[in-house]
């Protein structure tokens, strides 16, 4: 009898201490998004905090501030409708690159409060355009491109600058070439009755006020067109 009431008193033991270690139990932050000095970027919409256990929306936050100290405007704390362990507390201030401190407090389903802090960082943006492949025709001044337009001519084009006296009258070899193509569509146009030699005539002398120009196709490749 004495050895079962030692056992029983054990047992009582046991099971107080328990419940105790469970009363006096309190929420730990288990994760965060943005996490802890990290470097991210876009800029979060909202910060997200992973408790081990159910915290209450109503009495937990955040306060977020700048690396002047500045605080960013928050919005009201939710937790996650399917997750009562996560609280959702959205941005509304606008954020700008730099060192960003979010002080928060949560308070569990038993009513204990818990608090901590940390930092991320908002990372600089990339230079526009810096990784995208060239779209779109783009003028190239004083540059020598190989020519891959689809007549095949394969020559040479260099680009008049800003400071060429010839800019808008074109070169010699220019004129050459753009009579050169003006003469294979004369032989096609003598057809037509309506044609005169005149007309020839003015169009070379257009032909003088051509220039080529460097551009990239939307493929980005790299061609001379003479206009």
């Amino acid at each position: 009898m004495r050895y079962l009431a030692k056992t029983v008193g054990l047992f009582a033991t046991l099971a107080i201490l328990t419940t105790a270690n469970a009363a006096i139990a309190h929420p730990k932050l288990e994760s965060s998004s943005p996490a802890p000095d990290v470097s991210t970027n876009p800029a979060p919409k909202e910060i997200k905090l992973n408790f081990n256990e159910g915290v209450l929306a109503k009495f937990s936050g955040i306060e977020l501030k700048d690396e002047a100290g500045k605080a960013v405007a928050t919005g009201v704390p939710a937790t996650d409708p399917k997750d009562q362990k996560q609280l959702i507390v959205p941005i509304s201030g606008g954020l700008i690159p730099g060192r960003y401190t979010v002080s928060w407090h949560a308070v569990s389903d038993d009513t204990h409060r818990v608090e901590g802090q940390y930092s991320f960082q908002l990372a600089q943006d990339s230079a526009p355009g810096a990784s995208e492949k060239p779209r779109g025709t783009e003028y190239r001044p004083d540059s020598e491109l190989k020519a891959a337009d689809k007549d095949g001519r394969g020559d040479m084009c260099k680009c008049p600058s800003s400071e060429d006296k010839n800019v808008g009258r074109g070169s010699d070899r220019e004129d050459r070439v753009d009579r050169s193509r003006n003469r294979r569509d004369d032989r096609e146009m003598e057809r037509d009755d309506g044609y005169r030699g005149r007309d020839r005539e003015s169009r070379y002398r257009d032909s003088s006020r051509l220039r080529p120009e460097c551009v990239v196709d939307d493929e980005g490749v790299k061609y001379c067109r003479v206009r």
